[in-house]
Order: C-alpha cells, then sequence, then structure tokens
C-alpha cells in the first residue's frame, strides 16, 4: 500500500511538471494543492506596508464620530444584554438545553459570533482609548468565557452530541461550532496581541487543537461542516493560521494546507481551482458572500505564511471579480435580487435594488486590508476608503448601538434586531479601520485613508514621528499634513491619490513638488525631511455622474431596459433625502444628455445635516435634494434612500 502510493504521488508530481511546461498556469504548484505541503524553497514574501498599533492612532471627523458612538453603544452593552444572554450561551446550562436546530434558542446558529467579535472589536477600543471601564468589562467576559471552556478546548454553544468533534454525526449542514469556535480564537489571540497573558493563548491554541484533532486527515472533513457548500465550515482557515504565525507551530500550517486540500476535495466548491481558472466568485460554492470572502482572507494569510504564488493568484482573481461585477457604487459587495440574500448574483447581472448585508462590507474590508498589506497598491486602500465612508457608516445609527442588517442603494433603512450578526460586524469593521489610516513602508510611511487623526510612530535608522491630518475630508479635498521627526533624514513618505482626483495639488514645505501626481496611485515623496513639516494636498472634489442600465435580452432581442443615473461627489456616494417629492420612491426624468453635467447645483444643507447638499433641477418640476448617502433620510429609522433614478435612454 506504502509502495502504490508512493508512486502514485510520483506520478501525480511528474503529471504537475508536464502540465506546467505546456502552460496551465491554473494548475502551477499542483504539488501543494494536492498534498498540502509548502514548497521549502519558496521564501516567504515581505509585506510592502505595516498598518499601525490601534494604540499609535487618534481619530477624529466622521470616523472618529462613528468609532466613539460604537464604543458607547454596543462595546459597553453587549456583555449585558438581557442579563449578558450573548455571552452565557457558552455556559453548561444554556448548551444542555441547545439540543437541536430551532432558532428559538439563542445559542443555536451564529449565535456564538458575537463573542469573538466583541473581544476582537473591544481590545482594540481598549488598546486606543485606555478606557477603563471598558477594560475591566473586557477582561471579565474573556476570563468568564475561558471559565465555561471544557477540558478539550471546545468553546461553543452545543450538546455533546452536536458538536463539531462528535462521533455520533460525521457531516453537519446546518451547525455553526467551526464558525463560532473559530471566532473564539480570534478574539483570545487579539486580547494576548495587546496583553499577552499566557491563559489567553492557551485558550485559542486548546480550540485550535481541537479542531486539528477533529479535522486533520481524519475521516472528517471542514469542507462538509456548515452550510453553503461548506463554506461555512472552511472559514477556519483564517484563525488557523493566524495561530501558526503567533505560535510558529509547524502543525498548524500543516492543517491550514490540509484545508485548502479538502476545499479542493469537495465539488462545487473549490475555492483554489476556480478562482485560478478565472471563474466569477458567484460560481465557487453557492456564491455566498460572506464566507466566501472569509475563506479568501485566510488564503491571503496563508499566502503570506508560505509564498505559493498561487494563493495569491486566487485571491486577486476573486477580488478583480467582486470589484468588476459585484460592488455597489458605495463599494460594498451585493447580490439578493431574485437569491437568498446574501449570495452573490450571476456575472453579468446588475440591479439597483441590491442587498448588501453588513457583515459582508466588514468582509471585503478585511480582502482589502490583506492584498493592501501584501501588495501595497493604491487601490485597496481606496476601496476600504469608500466602503466606510459610504457602506459602512451609512449602515451605523447615531447612537452606536444600532445597525442595519441590510442596506440597498434604493430601499428603506431598517433595524436589526440585537442578536444580529451584522451590529458585530460594523463594530469590527469600525475598529479596522485607525490602524489603516497611516502604515509603515518598505522605505518609510504612507497616508492612506484621509480624515482627521494623529499617528506616532518609529522608523529604523530614522527615529520617532508625529504625522497629523487637519482636514473636513470626506467633505472637502483640503488636506494640511503636519509631520514632525526628531531628527532630520531621508526617507519616503507616500501619499495615496484618489482615483477621482485629477488636477490633485501638493505643496511641501511652501513649494511645489516636482513630481507628477497620478490618481489611483501612491505618490512617493523622498526627502531628507526636518523636524517640522508642512505638506498641503488639495484634491479637486467634483460631482460626477455614474451610468448604469438594468436590462434583459433573449437571443438578441431586448426584453426591457432601464437605464438609472447615480452621483458621487469624490468619495461620498449620493443619494435623495428621503421619498421623491414625499411620496414616490422612484419616478423617471427626462434628462437630457446636453444637460447632465450641470444637472445637480450646490444649495444649503438642511438643519443637521453635513452635506454638502445639492439639488436636481429640472424644468417643470421642483427640486429633489441629495445628500451624502450615510446621512440621506436622517440617519432614522424607516427613512428611504435612493441611490440611482431612472433616465430616458440616451
Amino acid at each position: 500500500m506504502v509502495t502504490m502510493k508512493k508512486s502514485l504521488k510520483i506520478f501525480l508530481r511528474f503529471l504537475a511538471v508536464i502540465i506546467t511546461v505546456f502552460s496551465f498556469p491554473a494548475l502551477l504548484n499542483m504539488n501543494a494543492l494536492l498534498y498540502g505541503e509548502s514548497n521549502p524553497e519558496i521564501l516567504k514574501p515581505q509585506v510592502v506596508t505595516v498598518p499601525l498599533s490601534p494604540q499609535q492612532v487618534t481619530v477624529s471627523g466622521l470616523i472618529g464620530e462613528a468609532l466613539t458612538a460604537s464604543e458607547n453603544g454596543r462595546l459597553k452593552t453587549l456583555p449585558y444584554w438581557e442579563n449578558g444572554r450573548l455571552i452565557k450561551i457558552f455556559s453548561q446550562d444554556s448548551t444542555a438545553e441547545n439540543s437541536n436546530n430551532s432558532f428559538a434558542h439563542a445559542g443555536t446558529d451564529w449565535r456564538g459570533e458575537h463573542a469573538g467579535k466583541w473581544m476582537i472589536a473591544t481590545s482594540r477600543a481598549v488598546i486606543r482609548t485606555h478606557d477603563q471601564e471598558l477594560q475591566k468589562l473586557l477582561f471579565q467576559t474573556a476570563d468568564y468565557l475561558l471559565s465555561q471552556q471544557g477540558p478539550d478546548g471546545y468553546l461553543g454553544t452545543y450538546v455533546p452530541s452536536m458538536r463539531l468533534n462528535s462521533k455520533t454525526r460525521t457531516n453537519f449542514d446546518r451547525t455553526w461550532d467551526i464558525w463560532n469556535n473559530s471566532y473564539g480564537i480570534l478574539g483570545f489571540l487579539e486580547i494576548y496581541k495587546y496583553w499577552p497573558e499566557a491563559k489567553y493563548l492557551e485558550a485559542a491554541k486548546k480550540i485550535g487543537d481541537l479542531l486539528y484533532r477533529t479535522f486533520y486527515k481524519t475521516d472528517k472533513s471542514a469542507a462538509y461542516q456548515g452550510n453553503h457548500v461548506g463554506l461555512s465550515g472552511t472559514i477556519l482557515l483564517e484563525p488557523i493560521v493566524e495561530l501558526y504565525q503567533v505560535t510558529a507551530d509547524p502543525k498548524y500550517l500543516d492543517f491550514a494546507e490540509e484545508i485548502i486540500k479538502q476545499i479542493e476535495d469537495r465539488p462545487g466548491l473549490q475555492i483554489v481551482s476556480r478562482a485560478l481558472q478565472g471563474l466569477d466568485v458567484a460560481d465557487i460554492g453557492d456564491g455566498k458572500i460572506y464566507q466566501l470572502n472569509w475563506n479568501l482572507v485566510g488564503i491571503a494569510k496563508l499566502y503570506e505564511m508560505t509564498g505559493n504564488p498561487d494563493y495569491l493568484k486566487v485571491v486577486t482573481n476573486a477580488y478583480e471579480s467582486i470589484a468588476r461585477d459585484h460592488l455597489t457604487l458605495g463599494s460594498a459587495p451585493w447580490g439578493g435580487i431574485g437569491l437568498h440574500h446574501e449570495i452573490y448574483n450571476l456575472k453579468g447581472f446588475w440591479s439597483p435594488y441590491g442587498w448588501v448585508e453588513t457583515c459582508n462590507t466588514m468582509s471585503w474590508i478585511h480582502l482589502s486590508r490583506e492584498l493592501f498589506r501584501i501588495t501595497g497598491e493604491a487601490k485597496y486602500a481606496e476601496m476600504i476608503e469608500q466602503a466606510a465612508f459610504n457602506s459602512l457608516l451609512g449602515a451605523q445609527y447615531p447612537d452606536g448601538e444600532n445597525w442595519c442588517y441590510f442596506t440597498f442603494p434604493i430601499g428603506c433603512r431598517h433595524l436589526s434586531i440585537y442578536r444580529d450578526c451584522c451590529r458585530s460586524s460594523g463594530m469590527v469593521a469600525l475598529e479596522d479601520l485607525p490602524p489603516l489610516i497611516f502604515s509603515t513602508r518598505l522605505q518609510g510611511v504612507s497616508v492612506n485613508i484621509y480624515t482627521p487623526a494623529t499617528a506616532e510612530l518609529e522608523l529604523p535608522n530614522t527615529g520617532k514621528i508625529k504625522i497629523v491630518q487637519e482636514t473636513d475630508y470626506p467633505f472637502d479635498g483640503k488636506v494640511n499634513i503636519r509631520m514632525e521627526c526628531t531628527r532630520s533624514r531621508e526617507f519616503q513618505l507616500s501619499l495615496r491619490i484618489p482615483s477621482w482626483a485629477d488636477g490633485a495639488k501638493i505643496v511641501v514645505n511652501d513649494k511645489a513638488i516636482s513630481e507628477k501626481i497620478l490618481p489611483g496611485t501612491f505618490l512617493d515623496l523622498t526627502r531628507k525631511w526636518g523636524k517640522e513639516n508642512h505638506i498641503e494636498i488639495l484634491f479637486p472634489i467634483r460631482i460626477k455622474n455614474h451610468y448604469s442600465s438594468e436590462q434583459a435580452a433573449h437571443r438578441g432581442t431586448e426584453i426591457y431596459r432601464i437605464d438609472w443615473l447615480a452621483f458621487t461627489r469624490g468619495p461620498l456616494v449620493y443619494a435623495t433625502n428621503g421619498l421623491i417629492y414625499d411620496k414616490e420612491r422612484e419616478e423617471r426624468f427626462s434628462i437630457p444628455r446636453s444637460m447632465a453635467d450641470s444637472i445637480l447645483t450646490e444649495c444649503q444643507a438642511p438643519a443637521g445635516y453635513h452635506g454638502p447638499a445639492y439639488q436636481l433641477n429640472l424644468p417643470d418640476k421642483e427640486p429633489v435634494l441629495f445628500l451624502p448617502y450615510y446621512e440621506a433620510g436622517g440617519r432614522q429609522n424607516g427613512t428611504w434612500r435612493l441611490t440611482w433614478i431612472q433616465v430616458d435612454r440616451k
């Protein structure tokens, strides 16, 4: 048997070489994909940019207001909600009741995720703000969860007969046990990152070891656990890679590669091979957005640990598929037209009524973050910024406690219930933002997201640097940056130039720069910087028209077509402030092409709105008010937001 297996392995390796010679790039590194083996000759890649730690950054402005609301809202209330219901579901009394897949029990399905998500967000908030009340609550909650962890490492919400390591059942189509335990790993690792007490690392390792014993080369496959063609089970890839990164224990890397093999062995899932072939993301698994994006985050991190170029190709291919065919104007993944509300629609299908789950926005920010770290490319940072200012803040209520489950380019702002997944995803995504505003790069430091903020950092051979953004961005294109250095040294300051910022102007220490400014890239300014430096940036912000068509055809014959028009201003998407004329959800407007560039005129924003506000002016029509999408409708429950308006065919 051993000889046959060895012979088969040699044959498959020979086959992989032959295929490679004949230039089938989708099947490169077949040895690693088939056997979960990393090529020892491949050097681990060096990431291009490294986000700062949360404690290095202070944020104000629009993002700062959202963070403060979240901290005083959901972060400080979740462990107390309904007498601690979302935390006590891990107790023995609660798990004893959770004997079936009924939604009646609060511990069933995904609700165990809230604890891990809360630990992630709260750890970052505490280390950033030094809020003593929140810090006390963090350790009390984490230690309670530790006390409920089983001797085998289990920290979930199910009775023993339904747990991931149950011997009585092999596959679970609806279990969320892997999901909840995976968030437990990430939560404890996040605490350990800032407060390196052994008990938190041990708690994460015990869960990881339980998953390893259960799914590493056994009769159980993570790809057959959970729903959505296994996508809900294989998300354990990211936490396992994180464990490897923290512990350097090779068994976790071996396990991560085994998970890839399990993904490829399940028909219909096969994320790696399908993405390498360039298939649309809707054709991977069942196209479940949140889970697929999370899997891709894990693959991106595995690339960072192994250097396997196929893994990076998988992620970039899938990313381009999403960015090209599956994003709203507000830079968030959408789906749900005629399908499950959280699944990518088929390629080529477009609708202005797309469903955007807030969890999807979070996972998209995470995926963009990983590719930004690995490549340093400006487009990924811009995607994060646009998703934050539009889709993320467009889902948050001003009290920081409430969130939308779904947002819609055209649709009603609605209030989710407290235990919905999206409320916790929103708070995590917000806490992702501060470290990404600035980052260190191989040659220096970069400014990635524009918002009022201050950072303190240190560069090798340069010393300490304090960098301050003073701006009313995203409402205004003027950004003033002060940079203070402890000593005069040469290094590179990289400034992201938004793709829409044609004609940007930059002055450094009262002198216009000579470097060429290219929208959609980083402008690298290599200087011998003095102890005090001042950079003035002007991004021209203009209204931009966007046209799209909702249409269907059969054998070349058009069945129907509706033409739509939407507006952006810099990074902000605009929407009507409520119903058209206080009564109509939609109305077809006749807008001549000759009027397109002057269709909106700036006007006074209503009291309580930031704006800038614009009004749609047409002959014989009352003006229609447009405001930034996130605040259109007053951020109140039940208000209507209309991003796309119907126009006559041009």
